[in-house]
């Protein structure tokens, strides 16, 4: 079933094939503006830039962003971050933030190899802090702080993890609107 939107990217290199969706590669930074004049022109519903590195190519994504939707990959640690980058880009704070709707960071938190992870209580200060319930006997896990040993006492690596003590990852999001 086909999309009623036209739904078109701006990427530097196009890592993934999107079906129904027209991926532009603009290569190098200094490319951007003239690709985005040029998708502009398209009049499509959706645009998504995987970055933006100069003033120009910020304040085009702002016009348009008041007649469509518009979305802008950026890279920074928390939500308020890159609410500051993108202001910086635009150079004016109003202009900036007048069609925002929202912005989300997205990480990867690693998980603990459910293979190796060691079990250990904490200290009562510490779920004092996190305020947790002391009473509770709830373990908590860490990587090994061992070498891990077999029966007869020989080292080996985890074979899940390969000795790293993470396995996979999730994504946490935080959104600021």
């Amino acid at each position: 079933m086909r999309s009623s939107k036209q739904l078109v990217t701006l990427e530097s290199k196009a890592v993934v094939n999107l079906e129904n969706v027209t991926q532009t590669s603009y290569g190098e930074d200094a490319n951007l503006n003239g690709a985005l004049a040029t998708t502009l022109r398209r009049d499509p519903d959706l645009i998504m830039v995987d970055r933006v590195s100069d003033p120009k190519s910020a304040q085009m994504l702002t016009d348009a962003a008041s007649r469509k939707n518009v979305l802008v990959g950026m890279q920074a640690g928390d939500s308020f971050s890159a609410l500051g980058r993108w202001i910086k880009l635009c150079g004016q704070n109003a202009q900036a933030v007048a069609c925002l709707k929202g912005i989300l960071c997205q990480m990867l938190v690693r998980k603990l190899c459910p293979t190796c992870r060691e079990a250990y209580k904490p200290d009562p200060q510490f779920l004092a802090k996190a305020n947790l319930p002391a009473g509770k006997n709830q373990n908590f896990y860490r990587p090994p702080t061992q070498p891990l040993v077999d029966d007869k006492g020989n080292p080996y690596t985890c074979p899940t993890c390969k000795g790293n003590g993470t396995s996979g990852g999730s994504a946490f999001s935080s959104c600021w609107k």
